[in-house]
């Protein structure tokens, strides 16, 4: 008898479950994301191996197409190529670039690090033409830079394959961009070593578990089949690259990129020399003498 019982109650319970598995299933099934960022990754060659990246042609072509679209009056607005109805601004970004030009004799000349074919310029020159913008320079690679002084550069927009190619500059715009270099912070150290006056950055990937996490990013198939290594870098670990060489003018959150999967959050930060802020304070301080001697 009492074989008999166990051998019923596991019979029922064996019941249930299979009559439950499908559900189980069906239910995480429709849970898991088929693009967004993934894992936790040791080292950047291990992503890359999953990966297909930004050196996809496929990539290239549409963010060309819709590129033109925008240029040409046909489309307002792209961002990654895909095209919008409507701009969307990152207010931060403009309100750095105002005060920064308010500080520059009302110009900018700007390195656009990542800025893909010239994305960045076609959103915010209408906003910005209270400012004379006297070059903005974009750094990519090397299909992107050809195709794009070829098809997209005009009097202000140009393509270079290096920082090192551009000799005039007053900030460098780094916008979600960081995060998907192979070593983030040696390339701060590169870019902090130019000694731009001011360095821009938006749309930063941070993680919100104070360490550096990499992941597995896969983009939507609406906008293109990519998928790339991404970093959610350590704030503190950012901010400690500037404090010898930087100060900190604004920290602001970007309400742009939001992601669920992975605790962290969008930042953005202005940074200005130390020595061109030491030369402003001495501008200033000659402006308040002369008009002390015209009056």
């Amino acid at each position: 008898m009492h074989t008999q019982s166990l051998v019923n109650t596991i019979f029922k319970k064996v019941k249930k479950l299979c009559f439950m598995l499908p559900n189980i299933l069906l239910k995480k099934k429709k849970q898991q994301k088929e693009y967004g960022f993934f894992g936790d990754y040791k080292s950047f060659d291990e992503v890359k191996k999953l990966c297909n990246g930004f050196m996809a042609q496929n990539i290239l072509d549409k963010t060309l197409d819709s590129t033109l679209k925008v240029k040409n009056g046909e489309a307002v607005f792209e961002r990654d190529s895909f095209i919008f109805d409507n701009i969307q601004y990152s207010y931060p970004l403009l309100s750095a670039l105002f005060k920064i030009a308010v500080e520059n004799n009302n110009e900018l000349k700007i390195v656009d690090f990542g800025g893909a074919l010239g994305s960045h310029y076609f959103q915010n020159k209408e906003f910005l033409k209270p400012i004379k913008i006297k070059s903005w320079n974009v750094v990519e690679q090397s299909h992107y830079i050809e195709i794009g002084n070829e098809k997209i550069a005009d009097e202000t927009l140009k393509f270079y394959h290096s920082i090192d190619d551009i000799s005039d500059a007053d900030v460098l715009i780094l916008s979600c961009v960081l995060q998907y270099l192979e070593n983030p912070y040696e390339w701060l150290d590169k870019f902090i070593s130019k000694k731009y006056k001011y360095i821009l950055i938006d749309r930063m990937a941070i993680s919100t578990e104070n360490r550096n996490r990499l992941t597995l990013q896969i983009a939507p198939k609406e906008i293109y089949e990519a998928s790339y290594p991404a970093w959610f870098l350590n704030e503190t670990e950012l901010l400690e690259k500037f404090k010898n060489d930087y100060e900190i003018l604004l920290n602001f959150e970007s309400n742009i990129d939001i992601v669920s999967e992975i605790p962290s959050v969008y930042k953005g930060y202005l940074f200005r020399h130390l020595w061109y802020f030491k030369f402003l304070r001495k501008i200033d301080k000659l402006g308040y003498k002369k008009s002390l001697i015209l009056c």
